[in-house]
């Protein structure tokens, strides 16, 4: 039968109670003999409680030395009973607790009682626990200092839970007092529970408690509630522009984004972080303005226009300088074209250049640039420049400057369409290729299992193992193309697990050997490698891989009876390994496309080779991962040869590989 599991202060009160007893019964006045059976019973309960209990417990005597102690209490540190018995408890202390202890016994031995007292214990493997101890001092019939009886529990891992809890809490007061934005604490009403910062006149203690509709401009009430209203509906975090009241006349916009503080998967408190931007809708508001007031001046020309002198100084610009890229006049005229502000130095060069070219060929050139605006964000614009002429001869430049930005936009979203159109053309060629694929090996197999349960014919022993290794051919081609594409999943997503280790290529194809072997039994291979090849640091099982299949695709595309070369050498730090045939070749036009998803080679060879089409795409994930290259050089009607090249290990030049 268990026993049941007993708290600290569960067992300190059994173990009083007890010796209470044992005190009683020594000092009643019974017969000697019951006395003494009573007694030795007692005495037999107290030591089996102590013993037995799963919490560790010691006794230490009036100087402070061990006398008695449990199992628990040996397990939990890692001592024998020989290694602490009659040991003084001090020299199981970390020295820093040593006094500590000193002081507290005595206090104990008067007091008669401890309460939660923590020290650091050492271990016998040298590991510190810190622990928490409760303990009663048991005193004789004459209520003299007999022995203490304390048991611990080990508090180290809540200790270094507090310890990173005030790291985090030091962080995040570090965070928040540094900062410039505001950041609130509120509970799912709005209400404020904690604030960073506030703006005068306000002061913390007139924000904190009351509610965020207090500051907020009623006009914005609506789109709080309402981001407050899906964050608790949905649990992800919500933005939102509002407008905070700081007192009648004045007034702040911020940028507002709530985080949901979730537990037990619902919210329970949200993170508000603002970010001011006043200066941002000032701009904002005073660039809408400059647009309604010069729009009607200038309804023709709504470009940027710059006159240079030959000497590249401004003469002048017209207003859509400020309007486009947020500069005034007077900002701009007098400086010279490479010192105004909305030019970086990397669009510098390529403006001078504009410039220059300009007047020596007296023509337009058109040439598109990134500006920057003065608030920091990009313009695009499509710069040209012609030289302005007069009866004396050239007289500098006129540039026009035109706000390309939302065509770019246009573009970015052309390509993000083109994209998820290529994206589309690849379902689909993954559907062409996989179902055909997948397709054929399942219809041998439903042929083979079909024909071998036919209820009216009975199949002699050998025939139904032929069957059967069809069927289980048929699924290893199955296996081989669901592995393709797990393995190309996790190289799109970035997320393919590469185990490297310092190796030898030697060992590597060692390790392949026997499966090299079964590939090209119908051909020729002939494995080289250059003595003295150092290691490389790399995924053993994946580069055996690639060498694998580059094998296997030469034996696919090779006449049966030719020979396959696979060789290792040293080239520039890197092992470049190859391997080469003399097969059917590819043409020039078509070795780009190899390590493309999905295609295959298979014209003129009449589809000698199915599979996914995967195959050299996973072997360029696989050397990209191992920061190396994958090649091919290929003559038609020839032969092909694979190349890819490894790092070598560090501080392993020196290191010598074993040929095969």
């Amino acid at each position: 039968m268990k026993s049941k599991a007993i708290t600290k202060a569960q067992l300190l009160e059994q173990v009083a109670d007890l010796q209470q007893q044992v005190k009683e019964l020594k000092s009643a006045n019974v017969a000697q003999k019951q006395t003494g059976e009573v007694l030795r019973n007692r005495e037999e309960q107290f030591r089996l409680l102590y013993k037995n209990t799963p919490i560790p417990y010691q006794s230490l005597d009036s100087t402070g030395n061990i006398i008695e102690i449990n199992q628990a209490w040996l397990n939990t540190l890692g001592y024998t009973r020989d290694e602490v018995i009659g040991h003084w408890f001090g020299d199981f202390l970390q020295e820093d607790f040593r006094e500590l202890f000193r002081e507290r016994f005595l206090r104990f031995k008067k007091m008669g009682v401890i309460l939660g007292v923590e020290l650091e214990i050492v271990c016998k493997d040298g590991a510190i626990k810190t622990v928490s101890y409760d303990g009663q001092v048991a005193t004789d019939e004459d209520g003299q200092f007999n022995q203490t009886h304390c048991v611990f529990i080990d508090i180290t891992e809540r200790k270094q839970a507090e310890k990173m809890l005030r790291v985090s809490e030091e962080r995040w007061l570090s965070l928040t007092n540094n900062t410039n934005d505001v950041i609130q604490i509120l509970d799912t009403e709005g209400n404020i529970l904690y604030i960073n910062k506030v703006y005068p006149p306000h002061e913390l203690g007139d924000v904190v408690g009351k509610s965020i509709f207090e500051f907020i401009d009623e006009a914005y009430h609506q789109s709080a509630r309402e981001s407050i209203g899906r964050l608790l509906e949905e649990k992800t975090p919500q933005d939102y522009e509002t407008k905070i009241l700081l007192s009648e006349h004045d007034s702040f916009y911020f940028s507002i984004t709530y985080v949901p503080i979730l537990v037990d998967g619902e919210v329970h408190r949200i993170i508000s972080l603002g970010t001011d931007i006043t200066e941002k809708k000032k701009a904002e508001k005073s660039l809408k303005e400059s647009e309604e007031r010069f729009r009607t001046i200038f309804e023709v020309a709504n470009d940027v226009m710059i006159h240079l002198d030959e000497d590249g100084t401004v003469l002048n610009v017209n207003d859509k300088l400020e309007d486009i890229l947020g500069y005034t006049r007077e900002e701009v005229v007098g400086k010279s074209f490479s010192e105004v502000p909305f030019i970086d130095l990397d669009q510098m060069t390529k403006m001078v250049e504009l410039f220059a070219d300009s007047v020596r060929m007296k023509g337009p050139r058109l040439l598109e640039l990134e500006l920057l605006h003065k608030d920091g964000r990009p313009i695009f614009v499509e710069s040209s420049s012609t030289t302005v002429i007069d009866r004396a001869g050239i007289k500098g430049a006129l540039t026009i400057l035109r706000d390309v930005s939302e065509r770019k936009k246009v573009e970015e979203t052309r390509a993000k369409m083109k994209a998820l159109e290529e994206l589309d053309q690849l379902r689909t060629a993954l559907l062409a290729s996989v179902s055909h694929e997948i397709r054929t090996p399942l219809t041998s197999i439903k042929g083979l299992a079909s024909t071998l349960i036919q209820p009216d014919v009975e199949w002699d022993d050998e025939t139904q193992s032929d069957f059967l290794k069809g069927i289980v051919q048929e699924s290893d081609k199955l296996n081989h193309i669901v592995s393709d594409l797990l393995q190309m999943s996790l190289i799109e997503a970035g997320i393919m697990r590469v185990e490297k280790t310092d190796t030898r290529i030697s060992a590597i194809i060692k390790q392949i050997d026997g499966e090299l072997r079964d590939i090209t039994q119908m051909h020729s291979l002939e494995i080289n490698i250059s003595p003295n090849i150092p290691r490389i640091h790399a995924d053993e099982i994946r580069i055996g891989e690639i060498i694998t299949n580059l094998v296997s695709n030469a034996a696919s595309y090779s006449d049966e009876g030719s020979k396959i070369f696979l060789e290792a050498t040293q080239t520039d730090g890197h092992i470049v390994v190859i391997v080469s045939d003399t097969g059917i070749g590819i043409s020039p036009e078509y070795q780009d496309k190899v390590f493309d998803r999905f295609y295959r080679l298979e014209d003129g060879v009449s589809r000698r080779r199915g599979g996914s089409g995967l195959g050299l795409a996973i072997c360029k994930g696989i050397v990209e991962e191992h920061s190396g290259q994958i090649s091919v050089e290929s003559k038609l009607g020839e032969g092909s040869k694979f190349s890819f090249s490894l790092p070598i290990a560090k501080q392993s030049e020196s290191d010598n590989d074993n040929p095969i």
